[in-house]
């Protein structure tokens, strides 16, 4: 299964030593400037009492001046202690001026390992995010393997001139959906006579409609592999998953839409081939995913322990997000720069005015150029403390 580590989200043993590390120094750092704020301290109260030595200096001359003759050697004295306590005042005031150079100083390399730490947070959420994207790139990818074993055997045997095998085709899709348990559903949808020109004597059998045309749906919508007709690939505003690889003949990953699947209705995806014959379209086979899965898996996952992650369609969709209830809803929580990096597939992260960062990282599905993307998001402060 995919995420098998889902909800664990710990760090790297490396990342671990860093942040020890980090930690140190920032309390090495603190620890620093305390000590020199006492030292300041003690500095004031030396600058005041060579004020106050100074102070007693000129008493003491003017004193000794209203002795005369006998006051001359303690006026001599009273001099050298006037310019003791001035050169004891010199010396606190280049101490406090060295302090003061140190505490910024101090400051400014707690605040570089606070930035280091930040860049270290945010280099982990990217990494957490382009792994869970590449896990499901490799899922995705799976589904492209599954149909191209059934397109190309279609392919293979109308480009040869043979004529394919409903009964024949149908098994390698059954089988195919076995072997492949993470999806709901597997496909095939043909032009009408496209398939083996024998339409007319399968309307209505099992697996067809009342067109004959060649559209099994395997799916286990029931719980187990059953065989339905395709249904709404000739209604309009319905079948996007068939119409959209007719019109642009290479496969496409379709944005979350609700498709019937057993007599209920499922939000879901879907990975959609044209089926092309010496470039001529002659149907589609798809693969498709239920969104509830990947709802599920993702919603435990908890980066540094207080985040989340979310999956977003190109077009700005969630496909799953930490409140169920947002699920198949527009991302209109994003700024458009975001959502420009999304349809774009590139790497973005920002932090809100609230300090909660999101990181984006590119999904891309096959051969298709509708990338998606995983969104990690947290509080900083919040994995700052976490760490």
């Amino acid at each position: 299964m995919f995420l098998q580590e889902k909800g664990s989200y710990a760090q790297p043993s490396q990342d671990g030593v860093r942040n020890q590390t980090l930690d140190h120094v920032k309390m090495l750092v603190a620890e620093l400037d305390r000590r020199f704020a006492e030292i300041g301290s003690v500095s004031e109260m030396i600058r005041g009492l060579s004020k106050h030595s100074n102070l007693l200096a000129l008493n003491a001359a003017i004193e000794a001046s209203h002795a005369g003759q006998y006051g001359r050697g303690f006026m001599v004295v009273a001099d050298e202690v006037r310019k003791l306590s001035e050169r004891t005042a010199a010396a606190t005031t280049d101490i406090s001026g060295k302090i003061t150079a140190i505490q910024k100083e101090s400051r400014q390399a707690v605040s570089e390992v606070e930035r280091a730490e930040l860049d270290s947070i945010m280099q982990t959420a990217s990494l957490f995010a382009a792994r869970d994207a590449a896990l499901l790139e490799l899922r995705f990818s799976r589904m492209g393997a599954a149909l191209n074993g059934i397109r190309f055997t279609i392919q293979g045997l109308k480009r040869r001139g043979r004529v394919p095998d409903r009964e024949d085709v149908n098994a390698l899709m059954a089988e195919s959906l076995e072997q492949n348990p993470d999806l709901l559903a597997i496909s095939c949808g043909c032009e009408p006579n496209a398939f083996d020109g024998l339409d007319a004597q399968f309307a209505n059998t099992t697996g067809h409609d009342a067109t004959g045309r060649f559209v099994p749906y395997w799916n286990r919508g029931s719980g187990s592999v059953a065989l339905e007709a395709l249904a709404n690939y000739d209604v309009p505003g319905q079948n996007d998953f068939y119409e959209i690889p007719r019109k642009i003949r290479r496969e496409i990953f379709m944005e979350p839409y609700q498709y019937p699947v057993g007599g209920k209705v499922v939000l879901m995806t879907s990975l959609m081939q044209p089926i092309l014959v010496n470039d001529r379209f002659i149907g589609v086979v798809g693969a498709d995913y239920a969104l509830s899965q990947l709802q599920e898996e993702f919603s435990a996952n908890r980066p540094f322990g207080i985040g989340n992650v979310a999956l977003i369609s190109n077009a700005g969709v969630y496909v799953t997000h930490p409140r169920n209830e947002m699920q198949g809803k527009r991302a209109q929580d994003l700024p458009e720069e975001a959502l420009l990096a999304i349809r774009e597939g590139r790497t973005h992260r920002y932090v809100d005015a609230k300090g909660y960062v999101r990181v984006f990282e590119p999904l891309r599905i096959g051969a298709t150029n509708t990338p998606w993307a995983m969104m990690v998001g947290f509080d900083m402060r919040a994995a700052l403390g976490a760490r």
